[in-house]
């Protein structure tokens, strides 16, 4: 009778399985996109707009739209000291790639998406 917690954890545990295999799901559809969005003019243009804090913001929103039907989770770093006013943000993007989030250290610059995915899979 006392098993509230189960209940609950069983509602918890659902959504995580259901976001589970839908990740699962896509994986061949990641993968194509990962290698499309590596390199290509997508990934240059990102890199161009480094400079500008609040275009970069913008850039970063429109490459989360993209990537959001392949399920690959991206990281903004904004440290509290960044500001609009600085010549260079230190933002930086991580792709965590097959739902394996690693933590993210914002006082290493990581090239966008390249490094990210090499490092995950250097694991």
């Amino acid at each position: 009778m006392g098993y509230g917690n189960d209940s609950d954890g069983g509602r918890d545990g659902s959504e995580f399985l259901e976001e589970k295999s839908c990740l699962m799901r896509g994986i061949g559809e990641r993968e194509r996109d990962n290698d499309r969005l590596k390199s290509g003019p997508w990934t240059e243009h990102i890199e161009s707009v480094k400079g500008n804090v609040e275009v970069y913001q913008e850039v970063l929103k429109e490459h989360k739209r993209r990537l959001k039907s392949c399920r690959l989770e991206m990281v903004a770093i904004v440290p509290a000291s960044s500001s609009a006013s600085s010549s260079k943000p230190e933002s930086c993007v991580v792709g965590v790639s097959d739902a394996q989030a690693r933590p993210a250290d914002a006082d290493v610059e990581v090239d966008c998406l390249r490094d990210g995915r090499r490092a995950a899979h250097d694991k």
